[in-house]
């Protein structure tokens, strides 16, 4: 299992590469996702741009179990 402090890295690299130098993380949350799970969502805003987090359930027919999967997406 990946260590708490990887994923948060992973996060915010994830996030500085679409707004750059990050400059407020007060728009993102952890809320109750399906199945009862504490997930992330919100945005974040950095000097280059805005991101959004939004967390979803993912899995795959016969292949994945089903996991949460955080996507980054820059927001215009």
């Amino acid at each position: 299992m990946m260590d708490a402090k990887v994923l948060i890295l992973d996060l915010y690299y994830r996030v500085k590469n679409i707004t750059g130098k990050i400059t407020d993380w007060s728009n993102v949350h952890d809320c109750q996702g399906a199945c009862g799970m504490n997930v992330l969502n919100g945005f974040v805003l950095g000097k280059e741009g805005r991101a959004e987090i939004e967390s979803i359930l993912a899995g795959g027919y016969n292949i994945q179990r089903l996991h949460i999967r955080v996507l980054v997406k820059e927001f215009k």
